[in-house]
């Protein structure tokens, strides 16, 4: 029988996360020093990650929520504890740095950019598990990045603002780029 530890195990990132998002999201006096800003890029690194933690709204807060939520109940098995963390950052990384590279206004905010890291770093750990499934992950990933793409003009009514499918885009390339970072590494044999 599995211990209580072993059964909330998964939950503890995406739970801390969630905290972090809802406290952050109340504390508005806060998101002028955590929003990505071109100009405090060089001085305020740190802006490529919590940029991440600010959202344009409630319901941008919860769906975000509610995505994450799924995330770490659906897809347990393939990215939990400090590798969900992991995955996170780099996720978090190329979802902020695709839009400075190639976006007119690559200022954004919102979780989404690290939700896709975390689907494209199981679809692919499934795949390498031989899992079928793995496919079905990744090709409905493309086809939600197809889509934000061909929308990427349209304000979204429910945001009031264009969806950021560079950092969507950016975040699914960071979880890619994971897969072989933080996989475990067999020890060198001596001979």
């Amino acid at each position: 029988m599995q211990s209580i530890q072993s059964l909330f195990r998964p939950y503890l990132a995406p739970t801390g996360v969630i905290f972090a998002l809802v406290l952050i999201h109340f504390l508005p006096g806060l998101h002028p020093y955590l929003v990505l800003t071109e100009d405090g890029l060089l001085a305020q690194a740190w802006r490529l990650l919590t940029t991440h933690l600010v959202h344009l709204n409630t319901y941008h807060l919860v769906t975000n929520i509610l995505g994450l939520f799924l995330a770490a109940v659906v897809l347990r098995k393939y990215v939990f504890g400090r590798t969900m963390l992991n995955v996170m950052v780099f996720a978090g990384l190329f979802a902020a740095l695709l839009p400075l590279a190639f976006s007119e206004q690559p200022v954004f905010v919102g979780f989404s950019g690290i939700l896709h890291g975390l689907v494209a770093y199981a679809g692919i750990v499934m795949v390498k598990q031989g899992q079928k499934v793995g496919f079905a992950v990744l090709a409905l990933l493309i086809a939600k990045l197809v889509l934000d793409m061909a929308g990427a003009d349209t304000v979204d009514p429910w945001l009031n603002a264009q969806v950021a499918y560079l950092a969507h885009l950016g975040g699914a390339l960071g979880g890619v780029i994971a897969v072989p970072s933080l996989q475990k590494r067999q020890p060198l044999q001596r001979s």
